[in-house]
């Protein structure tokens, strides 16, 4: 729809800057350019309206509040971007929005998007290539692991930048929100770390290291346990070629021998899942010494030990220690964990 700008009354405009209320003005996708349309309409140079200057001022302010909340994922209601592409355009309905290393991303009910930026094509191109190159030796292995691999629904340049939109179950959340609004119990850290091995260990035996391992990367499924590593492939490389860039949460984590050999190995792909770990029991930094004495300690130490050996060994450890922790292996609920809970009541609806 078309932004009229001469829709909005000067009393709408200042009741909606008094209520801190720009997406009652404003669209998502445009409210910049709307912005600038409703200052040229207001500008003091060419509406004589006694309350011009009053108007003017509110449009900034409901600016700036709109860029932050675009910028911190607290726009009220579904939000929308559209998307041009060979001459299409593509609405796409979210809840959320990110600020990633490469560009943007996106939350919906059944698609994810990644938009990357031109500066960042190469790494867009890569992860593209990667995601589409992995090959299933036998049936039963992509019956077991395509599951927790990207489908890409499509792909292409587009006006706001390198699109790429994956496919997701409809109670598909980013593992990261639920980081930041929950506790996450052990036994619900035991099957997102225990699924995370499970992908890592295919793309280990078929020589790719994903490179991107994060609370942000992993899409959970609260309500099936299921997972999918959906975000971060633009850091994938085969075994042994050169690295072309690593996440920045990565620096941080990872000895500095693996940073300045920039070779690609399975090493980097072991220690980035046990700080993923250490970050789903709520430490950030993926070191986990704020861990100490809250969370199992048999648990808590195999995350924060360095060595690493191949992803299948780790694993077998993995699910040893849950074993001896838990019990048995058996199903539990997540309650009150859905995509409803974490995004749609947050937005108001």
């Amino acid at each position: 729809m078309t932004f009229d700008a001469n829709a909005f009354s000067a009393d709408r405009i200042l009741d909606a800057e008094k209520q801190n209320d720009p997406e009652s003005i404003f669209s998502y996708d445009d409210h910049v350019l709307e912005a600038r349309r409703l200052l040229s309409r207001w500008h003091t140079d060419r509406n004589k309206d006694p309350k011009a200057d009053d108007v003017a001022t509110a449009i900034i302010k409901l600016r700036e509040s709109a860029i932050v909340k675009h910028k911190d994922g607290t726009w009220k209601g579904r939000m929308s971007i559209t998307l041009e592409r060979e001459g299409k355009q593509y609405e796409f309905k979210h809840v959320k929005s990110y600020d990633i290393d490469v560009g943007k991303m996106f939350l919906g009910r059944k698609v994810q998007l990644f938009l990357v930026t031109e500066e960042n094509q190469d790494l867009y191109e890569n992860a593209v290539n990667m995601i589409e190159s992995i090959r299933y030796p036998t049936q039963a292995f992509e019956t077991e692991f395509r599951r927790f691999l990207p489908s890409i629904k499509w792909k292409g340049k587009t006006d706001k930048g390198f699109a790429l939109v994956l496919n997701k179950d409809s109670e598909d959340v980013v593992l990261q929100d639920i980081v930041d609004q929950y506790l996450i119990p052990g036994e619900h850290v035991a099957w997102m770390v225990n699924r995370l091995y499970n992908v890592i260990t295919f793309l280990d035996h078929i020589g790719i290291m994903h490179g991107g391992i994060d609370t942000m990367s992993m899409l959970v499924n609260p309500v099936k346990h299921g997972a999918i590593l959906s975000g971060g492939w633009w850091y994938s490389k085969k075994f042994n070629d050169k690295l072309v860039a690593l996440p920045s949460n990565a620096l941080n984590i990872l000895p500095k021998r693996l940073i300045t050999e920039k070779r690609a190995c399975s090493e980097i792909d072991q220690l980035l899942i046990k700080a993923y770990g250490i970050q789903c029991m709520g430490d950030a930094s993926g070191v986990g010494s704020s861990l100490v004495g809250k969370v199992p300690a048999r648990l808590l130490n195999f995350l924060r030990d360095t060595k690493t050996d191949s992803s299948l060994k780790n694993y077998k450890k993995w699910e040893s220690l849950l074993v001896e922790q838990f019990g048995p292996r058996k199903f539990v609920e997540f309650n009150g964990v859905t995509f409803d809970a974490l995004y749609e009541q947050r937005n108001g609806k």
